[in-house]
This record gives C-alpha cells, structure tokens and sequence, in this order.
C-alpha cells in the first residue's frame, strides 16, 4: 500500500538549535526517492520515454515532457557520429514518428 503524504509546514519542523526534525527529514528523503523513481531517462528516445505522448502532441511543450524533450535534444545532439548511429541502430523510428531524427538535425 503506497504511504499517502501531504505537504508540511517546514516552519513547524525546525528545531530551536536550527536543524530538522526528525519527521522533516525523513519527508524530505521519502519525497527525493519518489522523484527519483518517477525520473525520465532522457537517453533514451521520446517513444520510450513517453509511449502515451504522440510525436505532435502539446505534451511536448510543456510540463514532463517539455523538460524531457529539452534535455533528450542537447544531450542527443552532444554525442560524437559514431555514438550517433550506434543510438539510431539501437532505437528505430517506428512508422509514427518516421523522419523524426532528420527534424533534430541527425542525418543518416
């Protein structure tokens, strides 16, 4: 069963000395540890990372896959040719997003 956890007011959980209680630093870790877990890879292509988002969806333009999108693209355009085709070999275009690396930049 996935523990449900609300906002707290960090004022209430600072201690007189200034540190954390022990209750605000145990939110705070189990609030790192869902982001973490709920993290997008941006190596790997946007029909992986995003399989319900299609190509010229809005959902690429904001929020999770605005940030995606934005990190996928300087990353993808960082690698050397050879990492480049190794990348296309390993993640083909499927037929709905035919074209796709050509609009980024990456020619074959």
């Amino acid at each position: 069963m996935k523990k449900q956890r609300h906002g707290i007011n960090v004022q209430d959980h600072i201690l007189p000395d200034g540190s954390m209680s022990s209750e605000l630093q145990i939110f705070l870790t189990d609030a790192l540890a869902e982001m973490k877990a709920n993290a997008v890879d941006h190596k790997q292509p946007p029909w992986k990372a995003f399989p319900g988002c299609e190509r010229y969806s809005m959902g690429w333009r904001m929020g999770p896959g605005e940030d995606y999108w934005h990190k996928f693209h300087d990353w993808i355009l960082s690698l050397d040719r050879p990492e480049v085709d190794e990348f296309v070999l390993a993640f083909p275009e499927p037929e709905s997003w035919a074209g796709f690396y050509d609009t980024i930049g990456i020619v074959r």
